[in-house]
């Protein structure tokens, strides 16, 4: 709604002009999620690879972790580069966050299976890293569609 209105400053009772406008923005979310959200994404679930992998080989599952975890921190210096500053998090925040909780539950899973594996339980051990093969990239994409919804609404 656009108008003109003349009206007098109360301190000085002088007439005066004011413009009103509204301007309804909105923005397009598809280039964060097809730049940022999906390659960052597949990377994570890649990075789930760590639970195919032989217990003992702990330095290779943390050399995979540790890829994951310094690929979504580029990713998240790349989003917040081409968003505007504020103080709330947004959906693509969220995201990216839950992205490093994801990996850092991945790094601390590998420790524990390298654990047991020392300690003579390694049949304990197998059977966690079957049980989060398919429990955390579930438990991921779940925790995404809980965010979205949580956001949109």
């Amino acid at each position: 709604m656009n108008r003109f209105k003349t009206k007098k400053n109360p301190r000085d009772h002088s007439d005066f002009s004011e413009f009103l406008a509204t301007i309804h923005v909105k923005r397009d979310p598809g280039v964060y999620t097809t730049k940022v959200m999906i390659p960052l994404g597949v990377i994570i679930l890649i990075s789930m690879i760590i639970f195919w992998m032989d217990s003992e080989a702990f330095e290779d599952r943390l050399n995979a972790s540790m890829t994951g975890l310094l690929t979504a921190v580029a990713y998240q210096f790349i989003a917040s580069q081409n968003l505007p500053r504020h103080v709330y998090n947004t959906y693509l925040d969220s995201y990216v966050f839950l992205s490093f909780l994801i990996i850092l539950f991945g790094i601390g899973e590998s420790a524990f299976a390298r654990w047991l594996t020392k300690n003579e339980k390694a049949d304990q051990a197998r059977q966690m890293d079957r049980t989060a093969r398919w429990f955390m990239p579930l438990l991921y994409v779940a925790l995404i569609l809980l965010l979205y919804f949580s956001y949109t609404r």
